[in-house]
């Protein structure tokens, strides 16, 4: 039995392409989102993004003068950080699922998932290769039970 190198290959390059058009339509979508957040009684706005240049704070009022330096810094760091959550929930929105299996697009976003582990630890040579998309996990399995 013969493999077809030069047609899997050819494969691989389409899904490559597809996938690296897919990621620079995220990272467009990425940059565009912001969101905006309001202190309870609206002294503060807040709007972030992806990038510093999408970062404003409003003042509104006067209030913040009456405030001990404290309370408004408390105050500018809770609705920072809101305006941050709200952000990372239209980003989740905007995502498309995740393809990798067991992984999701939150634990990619929030920075919970170690891109290592889509690595196999040794790169797949014919020895190993059967064909299939192999994960790390299958390989590694493999080794311990051919041990």
């Amino acid at each position: 039995m013969t493999f077809d190198f030069d047609g899997r290959i050819e494969e691989l390059q389409e899904t490559y392409r597809a996938q690296r058009e897919s990621l620079s339509d995220l990272h467009r979508t990425m940059n565009e989102l912001t969101a905006t957040a309001e202190s309870p009684k609206r002294e503060v706005e807040v709007t972030v993004g992806a990038t510093d240049d999408k970062t404003s704070i409003t003042i509104r009022g006067n209030a913040h003068q009456s405030m001990p330096a404290q309370e408004f810094a408390a105050l500018l760091v809770a609705t920072l950080n809101e305006a941050r959550q709200a952000f990372q929930a239209e980003l989740l929105q905007s995502m498309p699922p995740s393809p990798f299996p067991g992984v999701s697009t939150a634990d990619v976003v929030r920075g919970d998932f170690d891109w290592s582990e889509l690595l196999p630890t040794d790169p797949i040579s014919p020895e190993n290769w059967d064909g299939d998309r192999t994960t790390r996990t299958d390989l590694d399995e493999r080794r311990r039970r051919s041990r």
